[in-house]
């Protein structure tokens, strides 16, 4: 799972369930870079996991931003907080935080959008979330992803 087009670079993966991979990776798109995190499926049909829609892109000018939010997960551990929330655009933001949920706390990157003219963002199914037990695994492809956006200069 090195490269996936001539356009992304895989920088670094972790796995989050049996069936799911959180990937690291640079994109260049309309020549604009990009970093995403994303959730790969494995499916029976394929042989090397597949992007789904769960992941969220910001220019690497955000990802200072960003990489911090992560970082300050550790923060909300074991109680639900926001680390951050980073605007996307003038009707998106992106917002790390933990959850509860299902009795089990999870961390969000999650993509939140304001719908109809309206003045709360709500979230989208576009994000990534999992465990707050994987959270060396989160540090660790941050650290991996903020050490390649610096070789862009």
């Amino acid at each position: 799972m090195e490269e996936n087009s001539s356009n992304s670079e895989i920088i670094t993966s972790f796995e989050k369930n049996r069936t799911e991979t959180i990937v690291f990776s640079l994109n260049e798109f309309k020549g604009k870079m990009l970093t995403d995190i994303r959730v790969y499926a494995r499916l029976a049909s394929r042989e090397e996991p597949t992007p789904t829609r769960k992941g969220v892109s910001l220019p690497v000018e955000k990802w200072p931003e960003l990489y911090n939010a992560i970082k300050a997960l550790e923060n909300f551990l074991t109680v639900e907080g926001q680390a951050a929330e980073i605007a996307k655009s003038a009707s998106q933001v992106v917002r790390v935080s933990t959850r509860m949920y299902r009795e089990k706390m999870l961390m969000d990157i999650r993509v939140m959008a304001k719908y109809g003219g309206a003045e709360e963002f709500r979230f989208t199914d576009k994000g990534v979330s999992m465990s707050v037990e994987l959270i060396d695994d989160l540090l660790s492809a941050a650290g991996k992803m903020d050490a390649a956006v610096g070789e862009l200069g």
